[in-house]
């Protein structure tokens, strides 16, 4: 099976890493696709392939305008143009796409509509309160995500009962306890 892992700020790397690595391990073909990684990354791809599909441009601009608003605009635009008229192929191509973050929602239901029909969608929901319920435009509309996904993964008992409680269909919820991962 062919799965297409989604993480397009690397989030969670290390977790990633592992899942995906585990996933390679039980036989599946897996791409992990995130932003170009940096030297800080401690991801090491063993039985998967990592491709850099995300924030290519402004990664590149990254050393040169810091980190500040200025790349957070840059960054926002670029992924907004992506989920709306960017490359699909290797996400469509894959038998399941499993998103592990959607970092700004008004692009990513770009993305997920583009999507929908074409794939299997599985998103994992890290956090039951999108960024904590601190979101601003980021998170605006993440709940309507959830709505495009065919299956939805929570780690624990909290992240299961807020998401019934939002009115998602229980049946669409997997209960899949967090891994234990390798640290540095």
């Amino acid at each position: 099976m062919k799965v297409a892992m989604l993480d397009p700020s690397l989030f969670t790397g290390r977790y990633d890493d592992s899942l995906c690595a585990a996933l390679a391990g039980q036989g599946q073909q897996v791409t992990l696709l995130g932003r170009p990684m940096r030297a800080t990354d401690a991801i090491s791809p063993r039985g998967y392939v990592y491709r850099p599909h995300f924030f290519r441009r402004s990664e590149a601009l990254r050393a040169r305008i810091g980190e500040g608003r200025a790349f957070r605009l840059v960054k926002a635009a670029e992924y907004g143009l992506a989920c709306a008229l960017g490359d699909i192929h290797p996400l469509a191509a894959a038998d399941i796409v499993h998103v592990q973050w959607l970092p700004l929602a008004p692009a990513d239901r770009l993305m997920l509509n583009r999507l929908k029909g074409r794939t299997a969608l599985v998103h994992t929901v890290h956090n039951a309160d999108a960024y904590h319920a601190d979101a601003g435009v980021q998170g605006r509309g993440y709940r309507a995500l959830l709505d495009q996904f065919d299956a939805l993964v929570v780690h624990g008992d909290t992240a299961h009962a807020a998401l019934i409680g939002q009115g998602v269909d229980p049946a669409r919820i997997h209960m899949t306890p967090h891994p234990p991962m390798r640290l540095a």
